[in-house]
């Protein structure tokens, strides 16, 4: 009896040490890290993005998203593959959706927080979805995963240079396409055109106004350019042309608009080519015109597309243009500091 009393004894003062053994790593743990919780994420992210295999397209994404050099101005970037399944499950007219989808896609290249800052933010007001990266290398990755419509970068760049990645992307053949825009400090006519002869569609020299950082884009990336910016926004605007019979009563709104036109948010879009009295407000002025019915888009079946009308201009006093002008000049520039 005493020889089974012993042994437990001596298994219970076993189990003891042992758990003492045990107890000061976990104590010493929570003092090392007062943030266990956070640790065991960073472990966990850690494991998963080391673990993923070279081919695993979807998995180098997002660990492209997670690397701290690339942050981003916009929703998570879907492969090309991806979008196509969100965008159109039952595989109808796939290309067209994509294409819309990938039309926003701008990368933005900048070692400068603050022209980071505002450049992202004009591109973004502008209706792009805008990534960005501090390095040439960290531009390289986001552009191994997806091909962006558009890219704009700074010269002066750690590690690799501005002008060392355009060459790299005009060398790759699946990347030479992307036109390239330079946004740079740098004042050097050699420098300007050795970037030129190496394929950057447009040199820039900052500050850049936006008006031109917007032609520049246009030039770049659309066969038909346009000459006036365009912002998205939501203004009250009263538009002629609805019979007695409509409802008065439903209030249209301006969705986008340029010193040149409007687009109606409407379910009752007015005939293509009737010429209509408008009146909008900009800051308690009201300004009235004429506008010419270019489209109109209707509610469908299928994938949604805003219902209303697009706008030209056809009369319009010089002084209320110049408002507009001024007023979406406003709506770029907003919350970013003069420089």
């Amino acid at each position: 009896m005493r020889e089974k009393i012993s042994q437990e004894s001596r298994d219970e003062r076993s189990a003891k040490n042992n758990r003492k053994k045990r107890t000061p790593n976990i104590a010493l743990s929570r003092i090392a890290c007062p943030h266990p919780a956070s640790c065991l994420l960073h472990l966990i992210l850690h494991r998963s993005l080391t673990l993923i295999p070279k081919n695993d397209s979807i998995g180098n994404q997002q660990a492209e998203n997670n690397h701290p050099e690339n942050h981003k101005a916009g929703p998570a970037m879907p492969t090309g593959e991806e979008s196509e399944r969100m965008s159109n499950p039952a595989g109808e007219a796939s290309e067209n959706i994509v294409v819309e989808r990938k039309k926003k896609f701008a990368l933005l290249v900048d070692g400068y927080v603050r022209d980071l800052f505002t450049t992202g933010l004009i591109l973004q007001r502008l209706g792009y979805d805008v990534y960005i990266a501090t390095t040439g290398e960290g531009a390289l990755k986001i552009i191994d995963s997806a091909l962006p419509l558009l890219l704009v970068t700074e010269l002066a760049l750690p590690h690799m240079s501005g002008l060392e990645l355009i060459v790299r992307l005009k060398h790759d053949s699946r990347a030479k396409s992307v036109p390239i825009i330079v946004q740079t400090a740098i004042d050097d006519p050699k420098r300007e055109e050795l970037c030129r002869a190496s394929g950057c569609s447009l040199f820039l020299k900052k500050p850049v106004d936006p008006s031109t950082l917007y032609s520049a884009i246009q030039q770049a990336t659309e066969a038909l350019p346009r000459k006036h910016i365009r912002v998205q926004t939501l203004l009250p605007v009263r538009v002629g042309g609805l019979s007695a019979s409509s409802d008065q009563n439903s209030t249209e709104y301006i969705s986008s608009l340029s010193e040149n036109g409007i687009f109606v948010r409407t379910l009752t879009p007015r005939p293509v080519g009737a010429v209509l009295p408008v009146t909008l407000i900009i800051h308690s002025i009201p300004i009235k015109l004429k506008a010419a019915v270019l489209r109109s888009t209707t509610m469908k079946l299928g994938l949604f597309k805003e219902p209303g009308m697009a706008m030209k201009f056809t009369e319009i006093a010089e002084t209320d243009r110049e408002l507009l002008r001024n007023f979406i000049r406003g709506q770029l520039m907003k919350d970013i500091p003069t420089q």
